[in-house]
């Protein structure tokens, strides 16, 4: 393989656009777990019927080993190859196979690895073998019959190898176009250092490692790095772009996940690393922390985490996937951790097209859909441990205004938009006329409240938020003495987001309640963000009752799987009312509060949301409800 195309693959590796370096030796990872290994050898060489592979085969069959059933294990510094060997031996006279031997046991064959420069392949070498029987004893054949067995397996064992050249060739042909023609000349100085290091045996895997010299060159021009920082609102818009591939990205590497085999703890970092993945994203959107390097943190942060779940999963279940395609997705995405520690000498860059390359690899080659959709994702649910969200009581509405006469989705023959803001960024939903063959639409006037009947409104609203607390009680998950304490923390946080509102009326138009910085929606104000493919996001704008579902099932989940395990570590106990007001604290800011509540409770040093939140828990306690006319009315 020529060195060019060797260079373009291992660019390609790191998903970078290299700004700057300093002259030092890079050492990329190459891990290869046994079980990846076994699938990558029986791919390539044990391609015979029931996956064997044909050692020896003379005289129309009279004398024949087949080797099957491979399996790999260190073995003080080499690797154990032991392999199931059939043998047929006879003598092959006037076309007859005559005084026919047959024998099947097992040869152990201690190898050492290396990697063929030329080649660009762990190579595999035989120092001395054993044989055994079915049984795993030792066993012996005559000596002319071992020798021609050893011979043969030896030989064939010796042509064993791990294809790395055939990775970066099958990378090479995208390569060009990753690159801009300002960069390529950075690509010409590190194409002459590439090569290959020593190869290692671990417990779990093979260890080798790619060596790259990064080049020596002038440091970038400070006064123009400083005015990078600042960006133009395209700018903005071109990373939160990026970002959304990447939460598209992460939605899919945990959706491949089978979820017969995650455990409880599998669902949990999930979880956590989802959540914590997006609203780490708002928050620095939100007060303008977004930059390149975010992003490439992000990914850094994420597959720590994805990475010994993925590998534990498709090496335990690879049917389907390509197990050369796995190897580079795995050493890409390990490469990519390796280089955050040059981050800020290389200035590099995090790429929408790199993503769709490594889930491609996930996949075969197959082409994968990364867009940032806004519907439920049932696979996602099941895999971060929510069960599927239970039916909802109406059909939303389509997306539109609603006229508050009619209760009715306002089209009137013309294009309407309704913003809904993400840090500052609008995504908007564009409405057109309904078709007359278009079935009639749900009235949804009795969700616009009235200034002249405000308790029978919150009675309505109320009840309502009731029953889709009873919903999730009835699961039975949450430990039953804390029900009422839930049942309560779900109304008053439906109190304190929206004052029971799903939808605000402006000049007679109704559309849905969105938050003060326009990214949160409906009763219980869900963040369309944080929440994506877990709700419905037009459900949650449109239905009152699939909203309400939703808030009451994410008020137990912090409940639950946050604080009630979260607290178990504290060194002194916290009382019903603060657990509640901490469970507030997380649906209002993410998992992450749950502790910095409880500091802030000790301190009695609280946020205004805290203070609004513990006002309505206690109205909610005292089932003072006539009080909403403070947040309905004014007053």
């Amino acid at each position: 393989m020529k060195r060019s195309g060797l260079f373009w693959s291992f660019l390609f590796f790191i998903l970078f656009v290299p700004g700057i370096a300093l002259a030092e030796t890079v050492s990329l990872p190459v891990v290869i777990e046994y079980p990846l290994l076994r699938s990558i050898i029986v791919q390539s060489f044990f391609t015979g019927a029931e996956t064997t592979l044909v050692a020896l085969d003379q005289d129309n069959g009279c004398r024949k080993v087949v080797l099957s059933e491979p399996s790999f294990k260190p073995d003080d510094g080499t690797i154990k190859t032991r392999v199931a060997v059939s043998v047929k031996f006879g003598a092959y006279f006037m076309g007859r196979c005559i005084g026919t031997l047959k024998w099947k046991g097992v040869v152990e064959a201690r190898q050492k690895l290396r990697i063929e420069p030329a080649t660009w392949a762990i190579r595999f070498t035989t120092i001395d073998s054993a044989l055994y029987d079915r049984n795993g004893q030792p066993a012996t054949l005559t000596g002319i019959v071992w020798s021609v067995v050893k011979r043969s397996v030896h030989s064939r064992l010796d042509t064993l190898e791990t294809p790395l050249g055939n990775i970066l060739i099958e990378m090479e042909s995208i390569m060009p176009a990753m690159f801009p023609d300002e960069r390529k000349h950075i690509a010409e100085k590190l194409m002459a250092s590439l090569r290959p290091g020593e190869v290692f045996t671990e417990d779990s895997c093979v260890k080798t490692s790619i060596l790259a010299d990064i080049p020596d060159l002038p440091a970038p021009d400070q006064k123009q790095d400083l005015e990078s920082t600042s960006f133009t609102e395209e700018e903005i818009d071109r990373l939160t772009k990026v970002w959304e591939t990447w939460d598209a990205y992460l939605t899919h590497e945990i959706t491949t996940l089978s979820t017969n085999l995650l455990n409880e703890d599998d669902r949990q970092e999930l979880l956590d690393l989802l959540l914590e993945t997006r609203i780490r994203f708002v928050t620095a959107l939100d007060n303008g922390l977004l930059d390149a390097d975010f992003l490439r943190r992000q990914f850094v942060d994420g597959w720590m985490v994805l990475s010994p779940i993925i590998r534990t999963e498709l090496l335990t279940r690879p049917e389907g996937k390509n197990p050369i395609d796995l190897f580079s997705f795995f050493f890409m995405s390990d490469t990519i951790v390796t280089l955050e520690a040059y981050s800020e000498r290389l200035g590099l860059n995090f790429t929408r097209s790199g993503l769709f390359r490594l889930a491609q690899l996930m996949e075969g080659g197959e082409p994968v859909d990364l867009s940032y959709a806004s519907g439920e994702n049932s696979d996602l649910r099941k895999a971060i441990g929510i069960e599927e969200a239970g039916d909802e009581v109406t059909d939303p509405p389509e997306p539109g205004t609603i006229d508050k006469q009619k209760g009715k989705p306002d089209m009137e023959g013309r294009l309407e938009m309704f913003p809904l803001l993400f840090g500052g960024l609008i995504w908007r939903i564009a409405f057109s006329d309904v078709p007359e063959n278009k079935p009639a639409l749900p009235d949804v006037s009795e969700w616009l409240f009235k200034k002249h009947d405000v308790m029978s409104y919150i009675k309505k609203t109320g009840k309502l938020i009731e029953d889709s607390a009873e919903v999730v009680v009835s699961k039975g998950k949450l430990p039953a003495k804390y029900n009422p304490l839930y049942k309560t923390i779900v109304t008053a946080t439906a109190w304190q987001e929206s004052c029971f509102r799903q939808f605000s009326v402006k000049k007679g138009k109704a559309g849905p309640l969105v938050s003060y910085n326009n990214s949160s929606v409906g009763i219980m104000q869900i963040h369309l963000r944080v929440w994506r493919g877990i709700y419905d996001a037009q459900k949650l704008q449109w239905d009152i009752h699939y909203n309400a579902n939703a808030g009451a099932e994410i008020a137990e989940l912090y409940l639950r799987r946050y604080a009630l395990r979260k607290m178990k570590k504290l060194k002194n106990p916290i009382d019903n009312d603060t657990l509640a007001r901490s469970v507030y604290a997380m649906y209002n800011g993410g998992p992450g509060q749950f502790y910095k509540f409880v500091k802030r409770a000790k301190n009695k040093k609280f946020y205004l949301s805290d203070k609004l939140f513990a006002e309505k828990y206690e109205w909610t306690k005292a089932q003072e409800f006539y009080k909403t006319k403070k947040c309905l009315v004014g007053g």
